[in-house]
């Protein structure tokens, strides 16, 4: 059964992060471990993985990753970009956008503050192997960083 990317209720995601996007079903990632979705984790968007994997610090790797994102969004909505996103239809592109939003507000000091937890931290371990143990992840938290 082939479902259109523009049908409300079809059964897979888009990562819009990056130069790559692709469907991931959900229906095949919703019961797995955390230790099989950290490898699709990596897949979403390599080059953030790299920017965490690579980073020697926290503050570097927040940098890094917001200069990345402020690019790539620069890049949806220029006429003049080199890379194809300009040809996105204008949901995607809106879609996209918002995406980047919300994963700036994941990373942003403010929040890590009023929440009293680090996801960036914590995923820039999990980007290094330097995470012990990864019992205490819960597969909606690589879930959620993956959509």
């Amino acid at each position: 059964m082939a479902f259109s990317k523009f049908e409300f209720g079809y059964p897979f995601g888009l990562l819009y992060l990056g130069k790559y996007q692709f469907p991931i079903m959900t229906e095949n990632i919703i019961n797995k471990p955390v230790t099989e979705l950290i490898p699709i984790l990596r897949e979403a968007d390599p080059a953030i993985w790299k920017i965490l994997s690579e980073s020697e610090s926290t503050v570097a790797a927040r940098n890094e990753i917001f200069n990345y994102l402020t690019d790539l969004e620069r890049h949806y909505f220029n006429t003049y970009s080199e890379l194809d996103l300009k040809y996105k239809h204008i949901c995607e592109k809106n879609n996209a956008k918002e995406c980047i939003r919300v994963l700036k507000n994941i990373i942003r000091t403010e929040n890590e503050k009023l929440t009293g937890f680090s996801a960036l931290k914590i995923l820039k371990k999990v980007a290094q192997g330097s995470l012990e143990d990864t019992s205490a992840l819960k597969p909606g938290f690589i879930m959620e960083v993956i959509f």
